[in-house]
């Protein structure tokens, strides 16, 4: 997927963003490589356990699994105007005000896609709603062929 492509619309990038896209674009994609074999690892434990080949606590391992969902969408998401704070620094420690600016960028990143959750939905039950009187304006039965019992005789 073009990381571009998941900027937001209506806006211009400026020269400055593009700079710090362009200069993390490898570290994350490294990250998103081991976020993603995190998961696969996760799901294939899963997969034993359903199976009856593992007798490891699913709960820990579906908690494990939306931890690494979560950090799959901090990379997806970062905001490309701003200096990327790595998931997986080289000496494995992150700064306190690294670790704050995390997890503000995380909160915001959760809150932007509950409301993009939100707004799917109406948009959804607004097409749902606009099919379900489109397909009663098809089955309107005043031109329908009517049966003997529905002729009127008027005498």
């Amino acid at each position: 997927m073009d990381e571009k492509a998941s900027r937001p619309r209506g806006r211009p990038s400026t020269e400055a963003e593009d700079k710090l896209f362009e200069k993390y674009k490898y570290v994350r994609f490294v990250e998103r490589q081991k976020v993603e074999r995190k998961l696969k690892t996760c799901r294939r434990q899963l997969a034993e356990i359903i199976q009856g080949k593992s007798e490891a606590d699913p709960q820990e391992i579906q908690g494990r699994m939306n931890g690494l969902l979560e950090d799959l969408q901090y990379i997806k998401f970062y905001p490309h105007g701003e200096k990327y704070i790595s998931l997986f620094p080289k000496d494995g420690k992150l700064k306190p005000r690294e670790m704050a600016k995390q997890k503000s960028i995380r909160e915001s990143i959760r809150n932007r896609l509950e409301s993009q959750k939100e707004i799917d939905e109406r948009t959804l039950e607004k097409r749902e709603t606009k099919e379900t009187v489109e397909h009663r304006e098809e089955v309107d039965d005043f031109f329908a062929d009517g049966d003997a019992n529905d002729v009127v005789l008027l005498g």
